[in-house]
């Protein structure tokens, strides 16, 4: 068979021989094995899984030899990935043995400083809409190694997002990229953290936008505000930014930020925020007392209200009937409408109201007694 040809012409040593015998019978894995061991040649076994292995019966020669050959070629490995005939067969995840023994610094020529596997992963992501969780970490955990921290930003923010927080903030964590810390903490709800982190590094501003994230939490939105302002107060002892952070949330009075400030600071560098907050409590008050004195003139109308009930009445005579059955009042439980006097029996009454074959509103607009208590029911 042909591997036993292959091996009986190698055993003779004849390389050229061994080497067109094999490319004739499409044993691509000799050939770059040969390239690779044999002559140490490895862009001309790059050049052979580029140009010969672009059907999918030699997709494990891509995953074989690709850890080994990214580290001498990366550009024209990477290249191969993304060329049309092998990118239909290629797995990306049996690639990542090759892209985690990858470094930009080690592998790179000298003149190309981006890495290949990130052109990579992006035209992955963005040409083939790749959504797998691993090629996304796999992503992150490039970005993260760069020195500009903007690339990492921007794929950490952009909706919607594939990679695994807590993967991607222990990477960012150990590369000390404590900007997209915060905006990984946010992601996960751990707003606490995202400003203490933001506070960590001295972005006010980016922690002033994360403490507004909670925005059905209240408490917690006053919590995070009244860290920030405690921070300004006695990190970098500015009095003054802190009372003007007043203006930015609603959340936190000047009263909760007081207990910051020095024992040496003077009222008078804040005079103008204390009038203002005293207004905005008169204002306070004068509400609560409209609506004590509404509540009290609307207990005042509902007392009213029952005294009339318990003074109303009605009377029914020994010879009235039910005007549903016209059968005697009085000989069963009964229904009096004081207003109108019309007088029904309960189960009667309550029959009529239940019919499930008339119209409600036509009874409604009907007679006045029965579409009333319809509609009372109903």
């Amino acid at each position: 068979n042909a591997e036993y040809m292959g091996n009986l012409i190698s055993s003779h040593g004849q390389s050229d021989e061994v080497l067109f015998f094999a490319d004739l019978v499409h044993d691509y894995e000799r050939v770059i094995t040969h390239h690779m061991i044999e002559m140490q040649d490895y862009e001309a076994a790059v050049e052979v899984l580029t140009s010969k292995c672009t059907r999918e019966e030699f997709a494990f020669l891509w995953y074989q030899f690709s850890p080994t050959l990214i580290e001498h070629f990366p550009g024209k490995l990477t290249k191969g990935w993304m060329m049309e005939e092998p990118s239909k067969f290629i797995k990306p995840s049996k690639l990542i043995p090759a892209l985690v023994k990858y470094d930009p610094a080690l592998h790179n020529p000298p003149n190309h400083h981006e890495s290949y596997a990130i052109e990579y992963l992006k035209w992955l992501i963005t040409k083939r809409s790749n959504t797998d969780t691993a090629m996304h970490n796999m992503l992150v955990s490039f970005y993260a190694k760069q020195a500009n921290e903007t690339d990492l930003l921007d794929f950490l923010t952009k909706e919607p997002s594939y990679y695994d927080p807590k993967y991607a903030l222990r990477l960012c964590l150990k590369h000390e990229k404590m900007v997209p810390c915060v905006h990984i903490y946010s992601k996960m709800e751990l707003y606490a953290d995202a400003v203490r982190t933001a506070l960590m590094v001295k972005d006010v501003e980016l922690a002033k936008q994360h403490a507004n994230k909670p925005e059905e939490d209240d408490q917690l939105r006053k919590k995070l505000w009244l860290e920030i302002a405690k921070w300004v107060v006695q990190q970098q002892g500015n009095v003054v930014k802190a009372i003007e952070m007043l203006k930015e949330t609603q959340c936190v009075k000047l009263e909760d930020i007081l207990p910051f400030f020095p024992d040496f600071v003077l009222i008078k560098d804040f005079k103008s925020e204390i009038c203002q907050s005293l207004e905005e409590y008169n204002e306070d008050i004068d509400r609560l007392k409209k609506a004590m004195d509404d509540a009290t003139e609307n207990a005042s109308i509902i007392r009213n209200s029952i005294s009339e009930l318990r003074n109303r009445y009605g009377y029914v005579t020994a010879t009235q009937s039910c005007d549903l059955c016209n059968q005697p009042a009085l000989e069963r439980e009964f229904f009096l409408f004081p207003s109108c006097r019309h007088v029904f029996h309960q189960d009667c009454l309550t029959s009529e109201v239940k019919q499930p074959d008339e119209c409600y509103a036509c009874a409604c607009e009907g007679v006045g007694v029965l579409g009333a208590a319809r509609q009372a029911f109903v």
